[in-house]
């Protein structure tokens, strides 16, 4: 009845796909036989008859106490039994680890008064973990409690490291008698290594199930670790001596101090030798495997690959990353693995092998020297290095001198792997570059979902920036502010805004979604900017999503590469015409200014660029950088307000005659550009654009320029006048047509037409004449001496 009872039970568990129960039925239906009875002495063995020559100290002769002995043996000792005795010793360290021997065995022969409490573990997934718990509340010299010593004592210490190895493959080594154990410190999942080569010269492949060729394979990939501790003995001892040889966290102060020039070079070596590996397969990684094993099987991300091949670490990486991003809590040692491997990561090229290969040829053309120096001395001070070299490749303004497309795309999937733009610190070279500026100005921000990042954004420009700060802070941002997804703050707030209007996919990490650039995917945050400020009521942007918005935007006006929707059409312009703009904002005005020079595609998306600037000021960086004070002074209530649309360019030209503006040269000259500009296109100035477009379009349609466009509306209100006829233009267009004329009254410069006919007596009769609308006052008497 027993029996039957575990069949069904088991059926039961392969049908519902519950991992625990599964785990705890195939354990018992694989050992029912030891359910039963202990196994026959290992000191009766005839090929353990050196046991009773190295354990005579033994208080007793039973199984346990010669694994105890067995496991005081060195590696050679072990190694030197006959393996059937091996076996035998795997054997009964393996019944230790089963519910049947607790419950056949221990209970009622150690802990019978104890079976009560004990008995509720054996339905724990961690059975040895409550046991041991329950074993130390038990009085010293309990029975019980040291014969529960003893046998947590000969577990193994990696016993719960290698759970996988064991229910997986268990069966196939009783079988083929291939137990094995090793005693010395080596990292965890290698005491099984020996077990799995006898596994491997003895079963044929086709009779080892997926989930035990998988877990074999797990277990020699950690068998490279044994050669780095071996090779990094000597470094271990002088740069991590706190740290304990063959652990996770060894390797990782090992990886850390790399670029230390004490390192020997065998060390370097078999680092990067291991680095390579651990991209193929992120199970070389035990400290992620092992920290993140729950959390990989719970999300399936693992998806797509058959149990005996390798699961690259960027894709698990990415998984866990899209878990945590959509708001699901993982283990915190998992976060603390993840966290550590976004670093290495952009620390050491090679734990990607995509990008390995995608940018071969990209490495020794534009990092001559990075490559030289990595050819020459391993991956020793290198790794981040070569990465920066080839993102500052990637926007570079010349053809000739930008990466491949290949390259990018690696680079693309890296800077998403790593999740570089949320934390400061995953980028060795922008760690070291910002830390001044974060120790100064971002002292007190919390840290976590890209704060600090956005931070050192707004510094930009200020004097607590450095420049080398600033450089590498750009690179990241640059694909920041290609993909929404990479903006901690902005797709927290903005995801359903996001899926609702603009397209986008609801997972962080979908291969469907690949949006870095326009002919990839949409562009997510310019369309989330247009719902900003749409005039449908029902359909606007959540308070939050709308104040990332504008704070993002705000912060990407800064720089040329922060505008993907413009700087991608534009590359050709602005190396033809912007080359040797470098101040903030000044490529934009470059653009502007060239405006009717521009490529086509170049030419339509900086006008509507800079029709969106006119409406919303703090994408002018300019303005913003200059004329702070003066919107504080005279145009508050707008900012309070939080709208703009037009408002504020509106108000700043209003004020720009004021006493303080006329001693403030640069916001002045500022908006003075800006007005010049706004000569280009109507469309360039918000309030006239929204009172007169039908009027254009009706009466001046052949008109270009706002200049034509306002000469134009103006002739016919002046013709409507003179016949004393109702206007044809409403109040609220005739009124923007007026405020037009009267700025082309205060500065000859922005009536192109008339200065272009005056220019030789521009410079003959006004040339000291500097004051607002001097020169048109002088020049409008020029034919009235």
């Amino acid at each position: 009845m027993k029996h039957l009872l575990l069949v069904l039970l088991a059926a039961a568990a392969a049908a519902a796909g519950d991992l625990h129960r599964h785990r705890r039925v195939a354990i018992d239906v694989d050992n029912k036989n030891e359910a039963t009875k202990e196994m026959h002495s290992i000191i009766d063995l005839p090929e353990c008859q050196d046991l009773k020559k190295f354990c005579t100290h033994q208080a007793s002769t039973d199984n346990l106490s010669m694994l105890e002995c067995a496991l005081t043996f060195s590696s050679s000792q072990l190694e030197a039994l006959p393996e059937i005795c091996q076996h035998a010793l795997w054997m009964q360290q393996r019944q230790l680890q089963l519910p049947a021997w607790i419950e056949n065995t221990l209970l009622p022969t150690y802990c019978p008064e104890e079976r009560p409490k004990l008995e509720t573990c054996l339905n724990s997934v961690y059975m040895w973990k409550c046991l041991n718990e329950q074993r130390l509340q038990l009085p010293q010299s309990n029975t019980c409690q040291q014969h529960l010593r003893r046998a947590y004592n000969a577990l193994g210490h990696d016993y719960s490291n290698v759970d996988e190895f064991y229910v997986a493959c268990s069966s196939l080594v009783e079988h083929h008698k291939c137990g094995r154990l090793n005693v010395e410190h080596l990292p965890s999942l290698l005491s099984q290594l020996g077990t799995v080569q006898c596994l491997r010269s003895t079963a044929q492949k086709s009779s080892i199930e997926p989930t035990c060729m998988s877990a074999m394979n797990a277990i020699e990939l950690q068998r490279g670790m044994l050669e780095l501790f071996r090779a990094c003995a000597e470094d271990l001892s002088s740069l991590c001596s706190q740290e304990q040889s063959g652990t996770p966290g060894a390797y990782k102060c090992l990886v850390r101090h790399k670029s230390h020039p004490a390192m020997t070079a065998n060390c370097a070596s078999e680092i990067s030798l291991r680095d390579q590996q651990m991209g193929r397969d992120y199970r070389v990684s035990h400290g992620l495997a092992k920290a993140c094993k729950d959390d990989i099987k719970q999300y399936h991300c693992r998806r797509g690959v058959s149990e005996d091949k390798h699961v690259r670490l960027a894709q698990i990486l990415l998984c866990l990353e899209s878990v945590s991003k959509n708001g699901t809590k993982l283990a915190p040692s998992c976060l603390t693995e993840l966290t550590d491997h976004r670093r290495m990561l952009m620390t050491d090229y090679q734990l990607s092998p995509e990008l390995l290969s995608d940018c071969a040829d990209d490495i020794p053309k534009f990092c001559p020297e990075e490559h030289k120096a990595q050819l020459v001395n391993g991956l020793t001070g290198t790794g981040g290095e070569i990465i920066h070299c080839l993102l500052e490749h990637v926007k570079a303004r010349r053809p000739q001198r930008r990466v491949t497309a290949q390259c990018q795309r690696g680079l693309e999937t890296l800077i998403k792997v790593s999740d570089a733009g949320e934390d400061w610190r995953v980028d060795p070279v922008l760690r070291r570059a910002c830390k001044p500026v974060v120790d100064v100005a971002c002292k007190d921000v919390e840290g976590g979902e890209a704060r600090v990042m956005s931070c050192l954004v707004e510094r930009i420009g200020t004097p607590s920036m450095l420049p080398e700060c600033e450089q590498a802070l750009l690179i990241i941002e640059y694909f920041v502010a290609r993909d929404f997804k990479l903006d901690p703050q902005l797709y927290k707030h903005c995801r359903d805004d996001a899926v609702k209007y603009c397209r986008a996919k609801r997972q962080w990490d979908d291969a469907q979604n690949v949006q870095m650039d326009p002919e990839r995917g949409p562009m997510i945050l310019p369309c989330l900017h247009r719902m900003a400020f749409s005039e449908d009521e029902h359909q606007t942007l959540r308070k939050d999503c709308f104040k990332e918005v504008k704070r993002v935007m705000r912060q990407r006006a800064m720089s040329m590469d922060l505008i993907p929707e413009v700087e991608d059409y534009c590359l050709n312009d602005l190396s033809l015409f912007c080359a040797d703009c470098v101040e903030k904002g000044s490529e934009m005005e470059c653009l502007q200014k060239n405006m009717d020079q521009l490529q086509p595609e170049c030419k339509t998306v900086v006008v509507k660029y800079t029709e969106e600037e006119a409406a919303h000021v703090e994408l002018n960086p300019v303005i913003m950088n200059v004329c702070g004070e003066a919107m504080q002074q005279h145009c508050s209530a707008i900012l309070k307000s939080g709208k703009d649309n037009g408002d504020m360019m509106d108000c700043l030209i209003a004020h720009k005659n004021d006493a303080d503006l006329r001693k403030d040269l640069r916001c002045r000259a500022a908006i003075e550009h800006f007005q010049i500009i706004s000569l280009k296109n109507f469309h360039f100035t918000t309030k006239f654009k929204e009172a007169c477009r039908p009027y254009v379009q009706r009466f001046c349609s052949s008109s270009i320029t706002k200049n034509d466009v306002v000469g134009c509306l103006s002739e016919v209100m002046r013709n409507d006048t003179i016949k004393a006829q109702r206007h044809q233009i409403p109040k609220e267009c005739r009124h923007q047509v007026k405020s037009q004329l009267y700025q082309q009254r205060e500065s000859i410069q922005l009536d192109p037409k008339l200065a272009n006919a005056c220019n030789r007596e521009l410079e003959q009769f006004c040339g000291d004449q500097k004051g607002p609308g001097q020169v048109n006052k002088n020049a409008s008497y020029l034919n009235h001496p």
